[in-house]
C-alpha cells in the first residue's frame, strides 16, 4: 500500500486542489505498512511565497519552517531563497479509508488506486505514535484546537501501552515533543541510560 499526502488548506477545496503531492513512504511498521510518509527536501521560493502560503501547501506549520531555517516567524522570504521543508507525517492509524483526512495534521492521505467515487473520512487525531522496523518510536504532536483530546501525556500513554512501546520510549522526549507540538514526527526512542537513572 503506498499512502501519498496532500496538504489542505483553507479546509474548502478537500478533494480539487489538495493533492499536491510531494510525497514518498519513509517508515514502515511492524506489519509493513507505511507509517510515515512525506519528506524532507529544499524548497526554491517564487512570487508571492510567504511561510504561511509554502506551510500551507506541504502541510506544515510556518513556525515549524522558519525554526528549520533560522528564521523568525514573521520573516519575508525573498525569491529565490531556498527553505529547507520537512513534511513527514505519521499515517492515523488504524488507517480508516483510502481518503483520510485527519484535522490537526491539515493532511489529506491518499490511498493509491482511489476513484473519483471513494468514500473517505474525516479523524480527529492530535496525537499520533507509531513504531518502525527499525525500532525508532516516533510521535507526532498537534495543538488540540477543538480541545477535543484528554491531558497530551495520559494520550501518549495510552497509546505506548496499547502498543507495548512504554519501556522503549524517551519519557522527556515525549513531554518535550507535547511542549513544542510542532506538529512533525520527533524520535522519541529510549537510549540507553546509566543504571539508577529513571526515564519518567
Amino acid at each position: 500500500m503506498t499512502v501519498r499526502l496532500g496538504c489542505v488548506a483553507g479546509w474548502i477545496t478537500v478533494l480539487a486542489a489538495a493533492i499536491a503531492l510531494e510525497s514518498s513512504t519513509v517508515a514502515a511498521g511492524r506489519g509493513g505498512p507505511a507509517i510515515m510518509t512525506g519528506g524532507r527536501f529544499a524548497y526554491t521560493t517564487v512570487s508571492g511565497d510567504s511561510l504561511t502560503i509554502v506551510g500551507a501547501r506541504y502541510g506544515v506549520e510556518p513556525r515549524v519552517i522558519a525554526n528549520l531555517n533560522d528564521l523568525s516567524p514573521t520573516s519575508r522570504l525573498r525569491v529565490g531563497q531556498t527553505l529547507t521543508i520537512d513534511n513527514r507525517h505519521l499515517i492515523p492509524e488504524p488507517f480508516p479509508a483510502a481518503i483520510t483526512i485527519n484535522i490537526p495534521q491539515r493532511v489529506l492521505f491518499l490511498v493509491d488506486g482511489v476513484s473519483v467515487s471513494t468514500r473517505g473520512e474525516i479523524v480527529y487525531r492530535p496525537i499520533l505514535l507509531a513504531r518502525a522496523d527499525d525500532g525508532t518510536v516516533w510521535l507526532e504532536a498537534h495543538s488540540d484546537v477543538y480541545h477535543r483530546s484528554r491531558d497530551g501525556l495520559a494520550v501518549v500513554r495510552e497509546l505506548a501501552s496499547y502498543e507495548e512501546l512504554e519501556a522503549e520510549m524517551d519519557w522527556m522526549a515525549v513531554r518535550a515533543a507535547l511542549q513544542t507540538r510542532q506538529g512533525t514526527p520527533i524520535d522519541v526512542t529510549r537510549r540507553t541510560m546509566p543504571a539508577g537513572t529513571r526515564s519518567r
